[in-house]
C-alpha cells in the first residue's frame, strides 16, 4: 500500500458448502444396528448369569430376531426390539398430522452452507518486528440435522434443514 512492501491489506469473502457427515446418514438411513434383547430379572444374581456372546452375521450380541446368544439364565426372554427405522424408508416415517406414511427426508433438503468474511492488515515495523491484525466473521446459514417428533406411533426422525422446509 505504501509502495515499499511494509504494509499489506487483504480481504476475502466466500460461501462454503459441505456434504452430510458420516454419522447422520449411517444412523438415519439404516446402517446402524440397534437391537435390544429384553429379559426379566427373576434371579437376583442375574447379572452374573447373563454372559452374552457375539455370534452370527454382523457379530452382534442381540441377533435380528429372537433372544441374545450365549449363556442367559435367571431371566425370561421378553422381546427383541429393533429401534432402527431408516428415515429414507417411506413406511418408517409417519406424518404427525395425518398419521400417513411419508419419507423421512425433506424433499427440499439442501446442503450445509456457511459464509465467511475476513479482513486484515500486516505492517512490517522493522525487519524482525511486525504488527498483524485480522477480523474474521463466520456464520452458518444452513445445516442438515435429524429432527425428532413425538407422534402417536412413537418418536419419528426426519432429515431436515432446521428452520427451512418442513420445519420452517
Amino acid at each position: 500500500m505504501l509502495h515499499n512492501g511494509k504494509l499489506k491489506a487483504y480481504g476475502s469473502f466466500g460461501y462454503f458448502y459441505d456434504i452430510m457427515k458420516f454419522e447422520l446418514p449411517r444412523g438415519s438411513f439404516g446402517g446402524d444396528w440397534w437391537h435390544d434383547c429384553v429379559y426379566t430379572l427373576d434371579d437376583p444374581n442375574a447379572f452374573t448369569a447373563f454372559v452374552p456372546q457375539r455370534m452370527g452375521a454382523g457379530n452382534h450380541y442381540c441377533p435380528g430376531t429372537g433372544g441374545a446368544t450365549g449363556t442367559i439364565t435367571g431371566g425370561r426372554f421378553i422381546a427383541n426390539e429393533d429401534f432402527r427405522l431408516p428415515s429414507n424408508n417411506p413406511q418408517s416415517a409417519i406424518d404427525p398430522i395425518s398419521g400417513l406414511p411419508r419419507s423421512g427426508v425433506d424433499p427440499h433438503l439442501k446442503p450445509m452452507k456457511q459464509h465467511e468474511m475476513v479482513f486484515g492488515a500486516d505492517w512490517a515495523i522493522t525487519p524482525t518486528l511486525a504488527f498483524e491484525s485480522r477480523y474474521s466473521r463466520k456464520r452458518l446459514d444452513r445445516t442438515i440435522e435429524d429432527a425428532g417428533v413425538l407422534t402417536q406411533f412413537g418418536e419419528q426422525y426426519y432429515i431436515v434443514n432446521p428452520g427451512f422446509g418442513i420445519t420452517g
